[in-house]
């Protein structure tokens, strides 16, 4: 039975054990450099959909409190545009 050991000494004596030694941490390397860059990809994602919820979070404030200081009138003004007219249908 191979052990570890002789499997380990072989692949730091022999030219193609270090070769795939080499290949394997090249590999390595290269994933874990992939997985850096898709985890800033996806901290930078989260960054930009926070900013852009507390940009609609401000703009919904601000609508929220020019519709709260607007007169009945003008509020039935305004909330007319989004209910259409009784006779017209679909």
């Amino acid at each position: 039975m191979i052990t570890f050991g002789r499997i380990a000494a072989w692949l730091a004596t022999s030219s193609v054990g270090r070769a795939i030694v080499a290949g394997v941490a090249v590999v390595g390397a290269v994933l874990i450099a992939a997985l850096k860059i898709f985890s800033a990809g996806k901290s930078a994602e989260r960054a930009r959909q926070d900013q852009q919820s507390l940009e609609n979070l401000r703009n919904r404030n601000e609508t929220d409190d020019e519709v709260r200081n607007l007169r009945d009138g003008d509020l039935n003004k305004r909330l007319s545009r989004w209910v259409r007219p009784p006779d017209q249908h679909w």
